[in-house]
């Protein structure tokens, strides 16, 4: 079985969501359009980020800055499955 496996029943296509089986090849190919370019809009959101953190701590993020980076990425990330869990539900209702 390859990773391109689109058979809908094994554990590569598949995942196990509430009970149903869920086929994670069932998103078409993204199609062109006029919107922004996504990483023009992730650098700018970097860009910003970095100048609040300048006025909020007096400096740019810098690293061995006496916190412990691996527990801020992994506290972050926490927050941000929480919230992407959040918009699943919105969204689903589930």
């Amino acid at each position: 079985m390859s990773d391109l496996c689109n058979c809908g029943d094994c554990n590569v296509c598949t995942v196990e969501w509430y009970g149903e089986r869920v086929n994670t090849n069932l998103q078409p190919k993204p199609e062109a359009n006029n919107l922004p370019y996504v990483k023009d809009l992730v650098l700018k959101d970097m860009e910003d980020r970095a100048e609040f953190g300048k006025a909020k701590y007096g400096m740019y993020l810098q690293p061995n800055n006496g916190r412990d980076s691996l527990i801020d990425t992994y506290q972050e990330l926490l927050d941000a499955v929480v919230y992407i869990r959040s918009l699943i539900f919105e969204r689903d209702g589930k």
